[in-house]
């Protein structure tokens, strides 16, 4: 079963965290960049995303938070050291930070969707994909379809570990006039309501699903 771990930091304060002992668990690493950089862009949602990983890891398996210990592949892809066969992959977007985890191979993807200049689609997508968004005439169903083929381009490339490596236009995740929701002979997709300007996906092995979407507080 695919199990979705994620934390809303708005409103949160990181000294407050930090005083709680919240941040303790996390990467020695992580901490002292947070510290160098507080204000940095993404530096805190890394931290609290470090956080997020070993909790979800301790609940699934029943390690102690300060036993597990994390590496990242070739491609930079967080996994655990000692392996387990547990996967996981980590998204976030503005104040939302969500997790992933299978015994299979996993991605997620979110995104706050926001107004973009939609011809990035044309140099990015698949034709497939890029008829998708423009054949509705409203401005605001053409972002909702950006977001989907985003995110779900995104957790793909995550679930195969390949992320940016793989170009976005080798692969389309769209047919006629519909997102796919067979992806690959291994693979699944799958769009998740979390919030009303947020985009949420996840790609699944097909012998996997998703099981519970569990909200952890801060």
């Amino acid at each position: 079963m695919a199990e979705l771990y994620y934390f809303n930091t708005e409103g949160i304060s990181m000294d407050e965290l930090n005083n709680r002992g919240v941040l303790k668990p996390a990467c020695p690493y992580k901490k002292e960049k947070y510290r160098e950089n507080p204000n940095k862009k993404g530096v805190a949602a890394s931290l609290l995303g470090d956080v997020l990983i070993r909790k979800g890891i301790s609940d699934l398996t029943g390690k102690r938070l300060y036993d597990i210990k994390l590496e990242r592949n070739k491609h930079g892809k967080p996994q655990l050291k000692e392996g387990c066969g547990l996967h996981f992959n980590l998204s976030h977007s503005a104040n939302y930070i969500i997790a992933a985890f299978s015994e299979y191979r996993i991605g997620v993807d979110i995104e706050r969707i926001r107004n973009i200049n939609l011809k990035i689609a044309r140099n990015m997508f698949t034709q497939e994909e890029y008829d998708y968004i423009t054949k509705t005439s409203s401005d605001k169903m053409k972002l909702m379809h950006f977001y989907q083929i985003w995110t779900l381009k995104e957790s793909y490339m995550k679930a195969v570990g390949k992320g940016l490596t793989l170009p976005l236009d080798s692969f389309s995740v769209v047919r006629g006039s519909k997102v796919l929701k067979e992806l690959t002979h291994e693979f699944m997709l799958e769009l998740v309501p979390i919030h009303l300007h947020y985009q949420l996906a996840v790609c699944f092995n097909r012998n996997d699903q998703i099981n519970k979407v569990h909200f952890l507080r801060l």
